[in-house]
């Protein structure tokens, strides 16, 4: 490598060259920009370094005009020889971009494991606050493209705030576009609103039309959510305008794909299909597989909605095959339930009725599962927000003792300093003696006040809390109600066997189904996060205890043929005994539903100094690399599927690691384990403390009245 002397200067002119791109970014400037960095590469032949950084400014320039193959490409380079270089400005830099451009090109290979190993080199000293921040966009850019909105808005927000207050411009411009799209998929519609109008004044005031164009996007998406379309087309057509003088296909087949969805909704279907053509015809000049499938399928939805004998059936059909064979995993993404219905419509125009119920079938089970994942979001924000709004007044209760400390402290110093001044003054000793007095009875009254407005925060604080849990526990008693009226519906609907109904039938009951286990595994983790076990626990022959969930789960697993197999110590242990339960019961119902049959499932239970350990182990599929990060979060989507008919919520590990925190046990994947999946659970020696017997808080109260027998399937 050589001397920063040698190859700085370079950089810098790459760094000069970018910047004056993208302030007017177009096709003839790209180019030029382009060949001015291959020559400055050229110039340095042997430099490693710089071959780096060019690769890393051929991808921001790429990402300016939207190319995300380009982008790719040339990130995943620089990122590579980045790391090979140990130069961690490089990799840092290249992530946020290597993300979105996988995101966007919808590669099954989603390079998650960057999201830990730049966060990684960021926090390595020397310390630089910039990159540290820059790495925080890459985990907020991991969780919006895993559709976990709460999650992303947290490092979004800090770096967006950093970014600000340290001047620069661009970087906080485009997080703040990012914290918007976030904020109205979390139904923070105003707020995001507010977003866009800023960075539009900031954009326009720069002269940067590409940041106005994007932010016009970005906000006619959340104006159409919130259903004001015509607001949205407006943005959108001012975007277009730009996007088409500055050269922006990319950002030209977006606006144009966006404005046929918006069109289309108001009724306005000729100029809606005017727009779905000309960005279809530019996706397929580019080879943009993500725009030829939205745009293809758009347009068909387009064709469909005629009148029937203005029906093109041979094109509506040639459209839709041609989504199916552009899309990567269709049955996967979430556009599969509009193209279910659109093959719904099109064999019942020609037809064919047979093969129309087929796709009826497919586009009620997805119509099921979105409305599914809904629930689970929903719900899931609620938790959060509850969660964040506690951690924000333990914060505030915790900052008001620390002032009381600090204040009790100060107080303290002045106390002394007045006695000494009182043994050096002697001569004026009743004097200082009636000061001091006065100085002490005023420094306890304001101690005396402090005091009662911490312990009327500490009040207000439990009644919030209070209230908070009672809130939860409506919401899902609240949910299994209707959930029980469906059901006793549809067990009503028996009595009367009409066979067209039949395979709706089977839908309804599949989905009450899931929702019974998602309200029941709600319930579950609110009964372990809410009860205080500290006054229950005992000591217990934990054996025992063991040796009954292996023989109840057995039965299950011989169900599935397959083979559930145990090594148990004699084990005499304080613990409790539902919570334990909640921990072993999960992890053999989860090894269960994910093994295959013919294969074996092991549990041990070990003597270890100092407490005792649990291991499940199973031969199924294993995990990816993939799900480290949502391991045991609520409503994770592993990469793992039931190898049964068994429902997956998604909550049961979430409630095995709270159940487990509870008992002060530690929970963890053992990922060198290659036959299948091997969870243990370290349990430290435990005392029953002799005080006297509190009386249960009210969220105990509250948790004690759900029965003990629920359970997760």
């Amino acid at each position: 490598m050589k001397s920063s002397e040698e190859w700085r200067p370079a950089v810098a002119k790459m760094d000069s060259l970018y910047n004056s791109f993208r302030a007017n970014p177009n096709t003839a400037d790209k180019q030029l920009a382009l060949n001015m960095l291959a020559e400055l590469r050229e110039e340095h032949p042997e430099s490693d370094v710089i071959k780096a950084y060019s690769w890393l400014y051929k991808g921001f320039i790429h990402k300016t005009t939207r190319e995300w193959q380009a982008v790719n490409e040339n990130m995943n380079k620089a990122y590579e020889l980045g790391m090979a270089l140990n130069i961690r400005e490089i990799p840092i830099r290249a992530a946020p971009a290597l993300l979105n451009s996988a995101y966007n090109l919808s590669l099954e290979n989603y390079p998650a494991h960057i999201v830990d190993e730049v966060n990684e080199l960021a926090s390595q000293a020397p310390e630089d606050p910039f990159l540290i921040h820059l790495a925080l966009l890459s985990r907020g850019f991991y969780h919006f493209h895993q559709e976990d909105y709460p999650a992303a808005l947290i490092p979004f927000i800090q770096a967006a705030d950093f970014f600000e207050q340290n001047g620069n411009e661009q970087l906080f411009l485009s997080t703040n576009n990012s914290i918007a799209l976030a904020m109205h998929r979390v139904g923070r519609s105003e707020e995001a609103i507010n977003r866009y109008s800023r960075n539009l004044s900031r954009y326009y005031a720069n002269n940067n039309l590409v940041g106005v164009s994007q932010t016009l996007n970005n906000l006619s998406i959340t104006l159409n959510l919130m259903g004001e379309r015509q607001r949205a087309v407006d943005s959108l057509k001012v975007a277009l305008q730009i996007n088409e003088e500055l050269g922006l296909e990319f950002n030209a087949i977006q606006a144009q794909y966006n404005l046929g969805s918006y069109l289309r909704e108001l009724a306005e279907l000729e100029e809606s299909e005017m727009y779905f053509r000309e960005s279809l015809a530019r996706s397929e000049a580019l080879n943009l597989s993500m725009g030829i499938v939205f745009n293809s399928l758009g347009l068909a939805k387009n064709l469909l909605m005629r009148e029937q004998g203005n029906l093109d059936l041979t094109e509506i059909r040639r459209l839709l095959q041609l989504t199916k064979d552009t899309a990567v995993n269709l049955p996967e993404q979430d556009l599969y339930i509009d193209f279910a219905l659109a093959m719904t419509t099109l064999e019942s125009a020609a037809g064919n009725y047979q093969e129309a119920l087929r796709w009826h079938k497919i586009y009620q089970q997805q119509y099921s599962r979105i409305k599914s994942t809904e629930r689970q979001l929903a719900i899931e924000e609620l938790m959060f927000a509850n969660r964040l709004a506690r951690s924000e007044d333990e914060i505030r209760h915790l900052s008001d003792v620390i002032s009381l400390k600090e204040q009790a402290q100060r107080n303290l110093y002045a106390g002394l300093a007045v006695l000494i001044l009182l043994l050096i003054g002697t001569g004026a000793a009743g004097i200082h003696f009636r000061r001091l007095s006065y100085k002490i009875s005023s420094m306890y009254n304001v101690l005396k006040t402090q005091s009662n407005k911490i312990t009327g925060q500490n009040k207000e604080l439990k009644r919030l809390n209070e209230e908070r849990a009672r809130l939860t526990k409506v919401i899902i008693h609240d949910l299994r109600n209707p959930i029980g009226s469906i059901d006793a519906t549809l067990e009503m609907l028996e009595d009367y066997p009409d066979k067209e109904l039949d395979q709706f039938k089977m839908f309804m009951h599949l989905s009450v189904r899931k929702m019974q286990l998602i309200v029941d595994g709600l319930l579950q983790v609110y009964q372990t996060e809410s009860l205080g076990i500290q006054d229950k626990l005992k000591m217990q022959p934990v054996s025992q205890l063991l040796q009954m969930e292996v023989q109840e789960f057995a039965v299950t697993a011989l169900h599935k043929q397959q083979t559930l197999v145990h090594q148990i110590d004699e084990i005499q242990a304080v613990t409790h005994n539902q919570t334990l339960h909640i921990i072993v019961s999960n992890l053999l119902s989860n090894a269960i539903k994910f093994t295959p049959a013919g294969k074996t499932i092991t549990l041990l239970a070990e003597n270890k100094p100092g407490g005792w350990m649990l291991i499940v182990r199973d031969e199924g599929p294993g995990f990816r690399e993939s799900d480290k990060a949502k391991m045991f979060t609520l409503f994770g989507r592993l990469s793992g599927k039931p190898t049964g008919s068994e429902q997956s919520t998604g909550i049961g590990l979430y409630a095995v690691k709270t159940a487990a925190d509870k008992l002060g046990a530690v929970l963890s994947v053992n990922w060198d384990y290659k036959e299948g999946v091997e969870f243990s659970c370290w349990f430290p020696e435990l005392h029953i403390k002799p005080e006297p017997k509190a009386s249960l808080e009210a969220a105990e109260i509250e948790a004690a009245e759900i029965s003990e027998d629920a359970r997760l399937g």
